[in-house]
Protein backbone atom coordinates (compact mmCIF):
# COMPACT_ATOMS: atom_id res chain seq x y z
CA UNK A 1 0.00 0.00 0.00
CA UNK A 2 1.29 3.24 -1.08
CA UNK A 3 1.75 5.45 2.09
CA UNK A 4 2.28 9.61 2.28
CA UNK A 5 6.28 9.18 2.26
CA UNK A 6 5.77 7.27 -1.63
CA UNK A 7 3.67 10.56 -1.95
CA UNK A 8 6.48 12.95 -0.32
CA UNK A 9 8.71 10.75 -2.88
CA UNK A 10 7.34 10.93 -5.90
CA UNK A 11 7.03 14.40 -5.38
CA UNK A 12 10.47 14.98 -4.84
CA UNK A 13 11.54 12.63 -7.44
CA UNK A 14 8.79 14.76 -10.16
CA UNK A 15 10.88 17.88 -8.96
CA UNK A 16 14.04 16.97 -9.47
CA UNK A 17 13.26 16.09 -13.19
CA UNK A 18 12.20 19.18 -14.10
CA UNK A 19 11.64 23.12 -12.95
CA UNK A 20 8.39 24.09 -11.52
CA UNK A 21 4.93 23.38 -9.36
CA UNK A 22 4.66 19.23 -8.93
CA UNK A 23 0.66 18.47 -9.17
CA UNK A 24 -0.89 15.29 -8.73
CA UNK A 25 -4.33 14.05 -8.69
CA UNK A 26 -5.78 14.29 -5.22
CA UNK A 27 -7.79 11.27 -5.54
CA UNK A 28 -4.80 9.27 -7.12
CA UNK A 29 -1.60 10.13 -7.08
CA UNK A 30 -1.73 12.03 -3.99
CA UNK A 31 -4.15 9.31 -2.38
CA UNK A 32 -2.80 8.55 0.54
CA UNK A 33 -2.35 12.48 1.70
CA UNK A 34 -6.24 12.16 1.01
CA UNK A 35 -6.54 9.38 3.35
CA UNK A 36 -4.09 11.03 6.10
CA UNK A 37 -6.02 14.53 5.96
CA UNK A 38 -9.80 12.91 5.85
CA UNK A 39 -8.57 10.47 8.95
CA UNK A 40 -7.63 13.63 11.31
CA UNK A 41 -10.92 15.79 10.06
CA UNK A 42 -14.28 13.54 10.82
CA UNK A 43 -15.53 12.25 13.47
CA UNK A 44 -16.58 8.27 11.57
CA UNK A 45 -17.78 6.69 14.73
CA UNK A 46 -20.34 9.56 14.87
CA UNK A 47 -20.93 8.81 10.86
CA UNK A 48 -22.23 5.49 11.50
CA UNK A 49 -23.97 6.54 14.57
CA UNK A 50 -25.66 8.91 11.86
CA UNK A 51 -26.10 6.76 9.69
CA UNK A 52 -27.69 4.12 11.82
CA UNK A 53 -30.17 6.55 13.40
CA UNK A 54 -31.28 7.38 10.20
CA UNK A 55 -31.66 4.01 8.48
CA UNK A 56 -34.26 0.93 8.77
CA UNK A 57 -34.28 -0.88 11.76
CA UNK A 58 -33.49 -4.07 10.00
CA UNK A 59 -30.51 -2.68 7.93
CA UNK A 60 -28.23 -5.35 7.00
CA UNK A 61 -26.55 -4.66 4.00
CA UNK A 62 -25.33 -1.33 3.10
CA UNK A 63 -23.67 0.45 0.09
CA UNK A 64 -21.18 3.30 0.81
CA UNK A 65 -21.03 5.55 -2.46
CA UNK A 66 -18.26 7.47 -2.90
CA UNK A 67 -16.16 5.25 -0.18
CA UNK A 68 -12.39 6.82 -1.06
CA UNK A 69 -9.83 5.24 1.54
CA UNK A 70 -12.52 3.63 3.25
CA UNK A 71 -13.22 5.71 5.81
CA UNK A 72 -16.75 5.54 6.21
CA UNK A 73 -16.88 1.74 4.90
CA UNK A 74 -14.64 0.72 7.92
CA UNK A 75 -17.59 1.98 10.38
CA UNK A 76 -20.16 0.69 8.57
CA UNK A 77 -18.49 -2.43 7.97
CA UNK A 78 -18.56 -3.03 11.60
CA UNK A 79 -22.24 -2.16 12.62
CA UNK A 80 -23.83 -4.00 9.91
CA UNK A 81 -23.94 -7.43 8.01
CA UNK A 82 -22.82 -6.00 4.83
CA UNK A 83 -21.05 -2.97 3.82
CA UNK A 84 -19.82 -2.61 0.00
CA UNK A 85 -18.01 0.24 -1.17
CA UNK A 86 -18.22 1.86 -4.34
CA UNK A 87 -15.37 4.39 -5.83
CA UNK A 88 -13.60 4.80 -9.36
CA UNK A 89 -10.38 5.54 -7.55
CA UNK A 90 -8.29 2.36 -8.41
CA UNK A 91 -6.14 4.16 -5.58
CA UNK A 92 -8.63 4.82 -3.01
CA UNK A 93 -10.39 1.32 -3.72
CA UNK A 94 -6.63 -0.27 -2.73
CA UNK A 95 -6.48 2.29 0.73
CA UNK A 96 -10.33 0.93 1.34
CA UNK A 97 -9.10 -2.78 1.10
CA UNK A 98 -6.30 -2.24 3.06
CA UNK A 99 -8.27 -0.56 5.97
CA UNK A 100 -11.22 -3.08 5.94
CA UNK A 101 -12.22 -6.05 4.85
CA UNK A 102 -15.38 -4.99 3.63
CA UNK A 103 -15.60 -5.87 -0.26
CA UNK A 104 -15.32 -2.91 -2.93
CA UNK A 105 -15.93 -2.52 -6.26
CA UNK A 106 -14.80 -0.35 -8.79
CA UNK A 107 -17.60 1.56 -10.04
CA UNK A 108 -19.34 4.36 -11.49
CA UNK A 109 -21.99 5.69 -9.38
CA UNK A 110 -24.05 7.00 -12.29
CA UNK A 111 -24.50 3.72 -13.98
CA UNK A 112 -24.09 0.63 -11.53
CA UNK A 113 -27.21 -0.61 -10.49
CA UNK A 114 -27.37 -3.95 -8.11
CA UNK A 115 -31.46 -4.47 -8.43
CA UNK A 116 -32.92 -4.41 -4.61
CA UNK A 117 -29.08 -5.33 -3.11
CA UNK A 118 -29.03 -2.63 -0.32
CA UNK A 119 -31.27 -1.90 2.87
CA UNK A 120 -29.53 1.55 2.77
CA UNK A 121 -26.77 3.45 0.85
CA UNK A 122 -25.04 6.54 1.20
CA UNK A 123 -22.57 9.16 -0.02
CA UNK A 124 -21.42 10.95 2.86
CA UNK A 125 -18.11 13.24 3.40
CA UNK A 126 -19.56 16.13 0.68
CA UNK A 127 -18.37 13.78 -2.51
CA UNK A 128 -21.89 14.71 -3.54
CA UNK A 129 -20.41 17.73 -4.45
CA UNK A 130 -17.76 16.10 -6.93
CA UNK A 131 -20.35 14.54 -9.32
CA UNK A 132 -19.40 16.36 -11.61
CA UNK A 133 -22.23 17.70 -15.27
CA UNK A 134 -20.77 15.59 -18.40
CA UNK A 135 -21.32 16.52 -21.75
CA UNK A 136 -25.11 18.19 -20.21
CA UNK A 137 -25.79 15.48 -18.37
CA UNK A 138 -25.93 15.82 -14.68
CA UNK A 139 -23.95 12.93 -12.82
CA UNK A 140 -25.90 13.55 -9.62
CA UNK A 141 -29.28 12.72 -11.12
CA UNK A 142 -27.86 9.83 -13.12
CA UNK A 143 -26.74 8.52 -9.52
CA UNK A 144 -29.99 9.00 -7.59
CA UNK A 145 -31.48 6.93 -9.99
CA UNK A 146 -29.04 3.82 -10.00
CA UNK A 147 -29.38 4.03 -5.69
CA UNK A 148 -32.83 3.99 -6.23
CA UNK A 149 -32.69 1.16 -7.83
CA UNK A 150 -30.50 -0.79 -5.88
CA UNK A 151 -32.19 0.09 -2.97
CA UNK A 152 -34.78 -2.38 -1.79
CA UNK A 153 -38.90 -1.01 -1.30
CA UNK A 154 -38.44 0.64 1.88
CA UNK A 155 -34.87 1.16 1.76
CA UNK A 156 -33.06 4.62 2.52
CA UNK A 157 -30.55 6.82 1.24
CA UNK A 158 -28.75 9.15 2.86
CA UNK A 159 -25.90 12.12 1.60
CA UNK A 160 -24.50 15.26 2.57
CA UNK A 161 -24.00 18.10 0.60
CA UNK A 162 -23.08 21.99 0.08
CA UNK A 163 -26.34 24.32 -0.06
CA UNK A 164 -26.39 27.46 -2.49
CA UNK A 165 -24.40 30.13 -1.41
CA UNK A 166 -20.85 27.90 0.47
CA UNK A 167 -18.95 28.52 -2.71
CA UNK A 168 -17.58 31.74 -1.63
CA UNK A 169 -15.13 32.43 -4.22
CA UNK A 170 -11.72 33.75 -3.35
CA UNK A 171 -12.11 31.93 0.07
CA UNK A 172 -8.82 30.76 1.56
CA UNK A 173 -8.90 28.20 4.77
CA UNK A 174 -5.97 26.92 6.05
CA UNK A 175 -5.72 23.91 8.00
CA UNK A 176 -3.19 21.33 9.79
CA UNK A 177 -3.02 17.57 10.31
CA UNK A 178 -0.73 16.10 12.41
CA UNK A 179 0.46 12.04 13.60
CA UNK A 180 3.56 11.35 15.09
CA UNK A 181 5.54 11.28 11.89
CA UNK A 182 4.49 13.93 9.49
CA UNK A 183 2.87 17.21 9.85
CA UNK A 184 0.52 18.57 6.59
CA UNK A 185 -0.34 21.99 6.06
CA UNK A 186 -2.91 22.46 3.62
CA UNK A 187 -4.27 25.82 2.08
CA UNK A 188 -7.78 25.40 -0.11
CA UNK A 189 -8.63 28.59 -2.19
CA UNK A 190 -12.10 28.10 -3.68
CA UNK A 191 -12.98 29.79 -6.89
CA UNK A 192 -16.42 30.32 -8.27
CA UNK A 193 -17.54 29.90 -11.94
CA UNK A 194 -19.71 32.89 -12.85
CA UNK A 195 -21.29 30.68 -15.70
CA UNK A 196 -21.38 27.55 -13.65
CA UNK A 197 -24.93 27.31 -12.59
CA UNK A 198 -26.67 24.15 -13.20
CA UNK A 199 -30.00 23.47 -12.70
CA UNK A 200 -29.14 21.99 -9.38
CA UNK A 201 -26.54 24.86 -8.08
CA UNK A 202 -23.59 26.10 -8.63
CA UNK A 203 -20.40 25.26 -9.86
CA UNK A 204 -16.58 25.90 -8.62
CA UNK A 205 -13.04 24.78 -7.99
CA UNK A 206 -11.37 23.71 -4.79
CA UNK A 207 -7.43 24.50 -5.14
CA UNK A 208 -5.17 22.62 -3.05
CA UNK A 209 -1.50 24.11 -1.36
CA UNK A 210 0.37 21.07 0.47
CA UNK A 211 2.97 21.25 2.43
CA UNK A 212 3.99 18.49 3.92
CA UNK A 213 7.34 17.91 6.31
CA UNK A 214 8.03 14.19 7.56
CA UNK A 215 9.66 14.56 11.11
CA UNK A 216 11.71 11.61 10.95
CA UNK A 217 13.75 12.98 7.81
CA UNK A 218 13.31 16.70 8.22
CA UNK A 219 12.45 16.76 4.59
CA UNK A 220 9.49 18.62 3.24
CA UNK A 221 7.75 18.60 -0.40
CA UNK A 222 5.23 21.12 -1.90
CA UNK A 223 2.84 20.21 -3.80
CA UNK A 224 -0.75 20.98 -5.29
CA UNK A 225 -3.65 19.76 -7.24
CA UNK A 226 -7.46 21.12 -8.21
CA UNK A 227 -10.74 19.65 -8.37
CA UNK A 228 -14.40 20.57 -9.17
CA UNK A 229 -16.67 21.45 -6.55
CA UNK A 230 -20.58 22.18 -6.60
CA UNK A 231 -22.82 23.50 -4.43
CA UNK A 232 -27.28 22.87 -4.47
CA UNK A 233 -30.32 24.73 -4.28
CA UNK A 234 -32.12 23.01 -1.81
CA UNK A 235 -35.58 22.46 -3.40
CA UNK A 236 -33.46 21.37 -6.67
CA UNK A 237 -31.81 18.91 -5.13
CA UNK A 238 -35.01 17.71 -3.20
CA UNK A 239 -36.88 17.76 -6.55
CA UNK A 240 -33.86 15.57 -8.36
CA UNK A 241 -34.24 13.13 -5.19
CA UNK A 242 -38.03 12.66 -6.58
CA UNK A 243 -37.45 12.71 -9.53
CA UNK A 244 -35.25 9.66 -9.46
CA UNK A 245 -38.63 7.72 -7.79
CA UNK A 246 -38.31 8.35 -4.05
CA UNK A 247 -41.21 9.01 -2.18
CA UNK A 248 -40.02 11.51 0.37
CA UNK A 249 -36.86 13.00 1.26
CA UNK A 250 -36.22 15.10 5.00
CA UNK A 251 -33.38 17.54 5.60
CA UNK A 252 -30.94 16.93 8.40
CA UNK A 253 -28.17 17.92 10.10
CA UNK A 254 -25.01 15.42 9.60
CA UNK A 255 -22.40 15.07 11.89
CA UNK A 256 -20.24 15.99 8.54
CA UNK A 257 -20.40 19.42 7.03
CA UNK A 258 -23.46 21.08 5.41
CA UNK A 259 -27.01 19.84 5.30
CA UNK A 260 -27.98 16.34 4.92
CA UNK A 261 -30.82 14.41 3.22
CA UNK A 262 -32.80 11.29 4.05
CA UNK A 263 -34.61 9.59 1.19
CA UNK A 264 -37.02 6.81 1.35
CA UNK A 265 -37.89 4.14 -1.49
CA UNK A 266 -41.43 3.69 -0.94
CA UNK A 267 -42.79 -0.15 -0.24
Amino acid sequence: MRTLRDVMDAVAAARAEGDGPIHGTLYDDLAPLYAFERERMRDYPAVAEFVGEHVPADTRRVGVGACGPGLVLEQLAERFETAVGFDLSPAMLELAAERTGAPVVRADLRSVVAPGAFDAFTILGGSIAHLPVVDDEDSVRAALGSIHDSLRPGGVFLCDFMERGALESGAVVTDTFESDRFHVERTVITTGEPDGTTALGGTGRYTFAYEITDHETDETVRVGTSTSVREFGVPQLLGAVLAAGFTDATLVRPPTHGMGLVAHKGT
